[in-house]
C-alpha cells in the first residue's frame, strides 16, 4: 500500500454504538429504577409497585449494562493503512502489523455482524479487538470486510516470508 492508502473497516456509527446508545439506555434504566424504588411508579389503584418489581427492574438494568458493555462499549475503530491494522478506542491508537493477526472471526448470527480480530501478541487493547463493519443489506453471506481483512492478512504473511 502507498502511504496515502487508508481503508476504513469499521462502521462510521461506531461512536454512536460505543458511547451515545449505551449512555442513553443506561441513563433511562437507572432513572426508571430510581423512580421505582422512590415510589414514582404506581399500579392501577395508585399504590407504589411492589418491591420485587423494583428489584427485577434493577436486575434488568444491571444485566442490560453488562450486555451493552460486552456488545457496544468494547467496540473499536479499525482501518488498514500501510500494511498495518490500525485500532483506536478514540483515546489511543495502535498500529498492529498484519502478520501479527492470528484470526479474523465474524459473528454472522448478530444483526450488526461484529468482527473479532485476534492477535498473536498482546496489544494495548489485549489479544483481541471487536469492531462493527460498515452496514450492508445482504445478511446471509460473509461480510466483505471480513473477507477483505482475511485476504490482507494472508497477503501480508506471504510478503513476510
Amino acid at each position: 500500500m502507498r502511504s496515502m492508502d487508508r481503508r476504513q473497516l469499521s462502521s462510521h456509527l461506531t461512536f454512536f454504538y460505543k458511547f451515545i446508545f449505551p449512555a442513553i439506555w443506561i441513563s433511562g434504566f437507572v432513572a426508571g429504577t430510581a423512580a421505582c424504588f422512590a415510589g414514582g411508579f404506581r399500579d392501577q389503584n395508585g399504590n407504589p409497585l411492589p418491591m420485587d418489581v423494583c428489584w427485577g427492574f434493577l436486575g434488568a438494568t444491571v444485566a442490560g449494562a453488562i450486555f451493552l458493555y460486552w456488545t457496544c462499549v468494547r467496540l473499536k475503530v479499525v482501518w488498514l493503512e500501510n500494511g498495518h491494522l490500525c485500532v483506536s478506542n478514540y483515546l489511543r491508537t495502535e498500529q498492529i502489523p498484519l502478520v501479527d493477526v492470528a484470526e479474523v472471526e465474524e459473528r454472522r448470527w448478530s444483526s450488526n455482524h461484529p468482527i473479532i480480530v485476534r492477535f498473536v501478541h498482546e496489544t494495548c487493547f489485549g489479544t483481541a479487538v471487536v469492531f462493527i463493519p460498515r452496514p450492508r443489506w445482504v445478511v446471509l453471506r460473509p461480510h466483505p470486510i471480513a473477507e477483505e481483512l482475511r485476504a490482507a492478512v494472508v497477503a501480508a504473511g506471504r510478503h513476510g516470508q
